[in-house]
């Protein structure tokens, strides 16, 4: 299919060229752009008439996304047309899956890392990864590509050989099992308990499997798609016991960060074998328990946030957003991500995880992020607020 044939696209195409370089609202709804609300009502007139979506602003006076779709597919090019425009939104919407997936609706990832793209295709840019044992949402099927959910929303394509496909009742079984994290960065399971077995496959840090059972040093466990192995029991920890950690201190987020350093900066990158900006503060987050949004742009809106903050009032742990700001219009484009250490010091994803300083007479002193810095946002003492959420928590990680 042409893709400008596609009645979507058509609208998108058409709206952006009337719009381009405008930000009027609909005077019934004054904070949601015209755009915004012109897509959504297209999108709406195109869908099934149980099914619609709606943006609304939420009370920090954000586009926020809401409602219900059963088209997939359609919403993640929506999504992806209005992220190239520098939309900012929230996304609410609940989506359900293709109904010729039958009730083969979840699955669990079954390598270390999967990658995620924005189509289904192998070019295609890498959206984001996702880890061992994350459970997802199975939305749609293309080939031999699954179009997917994550737990923090996030929509993109995967190979269906990354993942193991459940109904509802294999899923929840799976919830109640008992389970084991690994800890480490990276490591390897074996054949048998002895590592000078043969490998199994590599592993990285918070990869989920099913426990079996344990001897003095190894424990045996079960992968999504019933590979069994063996890991080091001191590289590991218990479900459980991570998903009911105490919320991290600044010192913790830090020091956990600082385990990073030197791992290279990998577009999309969200575990330990490469980062991007936001991937890195999300993994940082995730090994404590905690989800964020994927994004520098989405993890902007959130936590307590201080717009006006002076690099001497930063906070240990503090989330710091740097872009651009339209002095015209006084809108902020977000696009990179950082954790405050203290003394005007920070840690980043750029080129690789490594360190940089406010301060114009460090040797780390970089003008360029200096010049960007938008904003701070404390999202240790905003743990269980929207879209900060402990994984025990997520509808993901519970019973369907």
């Amino acid at each position: 299919m042409n893709s400008v044939s596609h009645p979507l696209i058509k609208t998108i195409l058409l709206v952006t060229f009337i719009m381009f370089g405008h930000t009027r609202t609909y005077a019934d709804n004054p904070t949601i752009p015209v755009i915004v609300q012109a897509l959504v009502d297209s999108f709406n007139r195109q869908s099934d008439e149980h099914y619609s979506i709606n943006a609304i602003a939420n009370e920090k006076q954000q586009t926020q996304l809401t409602g219900t779709t059963n088209r997939p597919k359609d919403f993640l090019t929506l999504k992806e047309s209005w992220r190239k425009r520098k939309i900012e939104f929230t996304d609410s919407v609940r989506l359900q899956s293709n109904p010729a997936l039958g009730d083969k609706v979840y699955g669990l990832i079954n390598v270390s890392v999967a990658n995620l793209r924005s189509e289904p295709l192998h070019s295609a840019e890498l959206s984001t990864q996702a880890l061992l044992g994350t459970p997802i949402n199975v939305l749609d099927k293309k080939n031999n590509w699954l179009l997917v959910q994550t737990p923090d929303n996030y929509i993109s394509w995967t190979e269906e050989s990354t993942v193991t496909i459940l109904n509802r009742q294999e899923i929840n079984k799976w919830i109640d099992t008992r389970k084991v994290v690994y800890y480490r960065n990276y490591g390897n399971s074996y054949e048998k308990a002895d590592t000078r077995s043969q490998t199994i496959s590599d592993v990285v840090i918070c990869n989920i499997f099913e426990y079996i059972s344990e001897n003095r040093n190894f424990v045996k466990v079960m992968y999504p798609d019933k590979r069994v192995a063996f890991l080091k029991k001191t590289d590991c920890i218990d479900y459980n016991k991570w998903i009911n950690l105490p919320n991290p201190t600044p010192a913790d987020i830090i020091k956990t960060a600082k385990t990073f350093t030197g791992i290279p900066y990998l577009w999309g990158g969200t575990s330990s074998k490469g980062l991007d900006c936001s991937g890195f503060t999300k993994l940082t987050f995730l090994i404590h328990g905690i989800i964020t949004q994927r994004d520098a742009s989405q993890q902007a809106r959130h936590g307590i946030i201080s717009n006006d903050v002076t690099f001497e009032k930063l906070q240990p742990g503090n989330l710091l957003f740097f872009g651009k700001k339209d002095k015209s219009t006084d809108k902020t484009s977000i696009t990179h991500v950082a954790i405050y250490i203290r003394n005007n010091e920070y840690i980043h994803a750029s080129g690789m995880v490594g360190y940089n300083s406010f301060d114009s007479n460090s040797p780390i002193y970089s003008a360029y992020r200096a010049n960007s810095f938008i904003k701070a946002s404390d999202y240790i003492s905003a743990i269980g607020t929207e879209n900060i959420t402990k994984v025990k928590y997520s509808d993901f990680y519970n019973k369907h």
